[in-house]
């Protein structure tokens, strides 16, 4: 059954304001996207093994401090020097409010060096010693976040009692209150890794607007996207960003939210003075047709149907022992599952995030014609994916059949739960699905039960041998099951 796109799996580094709204996850390699651990698998040595399990800390009991006892405030931990140049590629870990956020570099270099930064500072960090007394203002100390047993070097801001300490993530930005159990002593070790965060204010967002609630909302579900990626140029020393896929600015976007509902009621003025004789403009249909769909009212003649696909297919190609994560199982009864390659699995969360991302910003429920590219948002999750109309079903009023392009499960939806497919999301599709050539011809109960457990959803498995691969994204695979 199709589910979420949290689910799937990925190797992407993210941070602790990253998962804060975030499910429970699996442990070593078989991790969703929000894992913290996935830090950790990036930063592996090829002969060192890191443990994911919970670990227990024994230790003598630590004296009860009184709220009196502080210590000393620390010196700064030096921050990397390097602002990230006009064009280079940037990450957004935290929002500090709608005006400032904080940003990471992307460039190789300072992206391998804040890796190796995390994965030292956490292995130096889970043998470190329970702080002594209640922190000071300023001072650095350590913690795991949420109790997941991956430390990170954080910041007292305030300490109010022993069980109301806020501190601020050093490497990411993000706050969060922790009690004085949670914490424990930096090793001065770690105060040797420079700080990559930067804080960088965006071009043309008013100061009057930094507590603006949808702008705020708008960046913290960038933030929590932990595929995010951004262009970064300047102008009059504040930075503009522009997404990586789409070319859009992030400052206009956060300016539109705001200013969209004056953008609806000049529409309503222009129409009256339409209907009125009183504007300017003619009153041919077209017109009334591009109006009327501010309102949500669909009208076929102002959008261009999708029939050709704005993206490029990367499929599986033929070779032997291929790394794959499994992104749906629904059709083993058939013989059939999707898949992706390992290393593309960052890639269809992207997809699903900006297929999310579109959906909210057209309200317009969308009829289309079999073989169409759209929208669709899937009853199970709410969530909005990138589908094509396989077939218009007879028997049952405006319902249409779809696949799910970038997972490969098939549902029926209606136009309520269908968006027009926009031109400029142009993220290739990387699913293959596999028919599985090594399984008798004739899959009973039996055999299908096998394969639920043999390759099951999410994992990743190996494919012994992609034998051949269609134009159209179907590959004929060898999977070496013992069924």
């Amino acid at each position: 059954m199709f589910k979420t796109s949290n689910k799937y799996l990925s190797r992407d580094l993210v941070s602790p304001s990253q998962r804060s709204n975030q499910s429970s996850l699996s442990i070593s390699a078989v991790q969703k996207i929000q894992k913290p651990s996935t830090i950790i698998t990036e930063l592996q040595k090829p002969d060192e093994q890191v443990s994911f399990k919970k670990f227990q800390i024994i230790a003598k009991p630590t004296p009860e401090p009184t709220k009196t006892q502080n210590v000393k405030t620390d010196v700064e931990i030096e921050v990397y020097p390097n602002m990230p140049a006009a064009g280079d590629f940037v990450n957004i870990v935290s929002v500090f409010n709608s005006r400032h956020v904080y940003i990471r570099s992307l460039e190789p270099a300072a992206d391998k060096q804040f890796r190796v930064n995390l994965y030292n500072i956490n292995k130096l960090c889970k043998t470190a010693r329970p702080i002594q007394s209640l922190p000071a203002p300023k001072s650095y100390a350590c913690t795991d976040y949420q109790g997941d047993g991956l430390f990170y070097r954080v910041r007292v801001v305030k300490a109010e009692d022993l069980n109301n300490i806020t501190v601020r993530y050093v490497d990411f930005g993000n706050v969060e209150k922790k009690t004085f159990k949670d914490l424990r002593q930096l090793p001065e070790e770690c105060k040797e890794f420079k700080i990559f965060k930067i804080a960088v204010t965006l071009n043309d967002i008013p100061a009057t607007l930094d507590s603006n609630k949808k702008m705020l909302n708008y960046l913290q579900r960038i933030s929590d996207d932990v595929t995010n990626k951004y262009k970064i140029f300047y102008e009059n020393d504040r930075a503009v960003l522009l997404d990586a896929f789409s070319g859009e600015s992030l400052n206009k976007q956060l300016l539109d939210l705001i200013n969209f509902k004056q953008q609806i009621k000049d529409k309503e003025i222009e129409k009256e003075e339409l209907s009125s004789g009183r504007g300017s403009g003619s009153s041919d249909s077209s017109s009334n047709e591009s109006l009327d769909t501010v309102k949500g009212i669909q009208k076929m003649s102002v959008m261009e149907r999708v029939m050709e696909p704005p993206f490029t297919f990367e499929y599986l190609t033929v070779g032997d022992d291929v790394p794959v994560i499994i992104v749906d199982n629904s059709l083993l009864e058939h013989g059939c599952f999707s898949c992706c390659l390992e290393k593309n699995a960052s890639g269809i969360e992207r997809i699903s995030k900006k297929s999310q991302w579109y959906a909210d910003k057209d309200s317009h429920h969308y009829i289309p014609i079999e073989r169409e590219y759209i929208l669709v948002r899937y009853s199970d999750d709410s969530e909005w994916y990138r589908a094509q109309v396989s077939a218009v079903v007879e028997d049952e009023k405006d319902t249409f059949e779809v696949t799910f392009i970038d997972y490969g499960n098939v549902t029926k939806v209606t136009p309520e739960d269908i968006r027009h497919y926009p031109d400029t999301f142009t993220e290739p599709c990387r699913t293959t699905t596999c028919l599985i050539s090594d399984l008798p011809y004739e899959i009973d109960e039996e055999i299908a039960k096998e394969l639920r457990k043999e390759i099951q959803f999410p994992s990743m498995k190996t494919i012994s041998k992609v034998l051949s691969v269609t134009d159209e994204g179907y590959a004929c695979v060898l999977m070496g099951l013992s069924i």
